[in-house]
């Protein structure tokens, strides 16, 4: 969703659906995304709002 090929997440979502793309959008660990696709994939999927991207935490 971040990585890969438009074609490879066409891919992924005809196989496993938008609630495992939701899944993976909830359970994201910080560093993951950055803004444009974070906001691309809540509004693409659905969510009526963008939450803040996760922050890592430094010890």
């Amino acid at each position: 969703m971040t990585f890969g090929l438009w074609t490879e997440v066409i891919f992924v979502a005809k196989m496993f659906g938008d609630d495992a793309l939701r899944r993976a959008l909830k359970e994201a660990p910080a560093g993951v995304f950055d803004p444009p696709p974070w906001h691309y994939w809540h509004y693409r999927l659905g969510f009526d709002q963008v939450p803040e991207l996760p922050k890592r935490e430094f010890r």
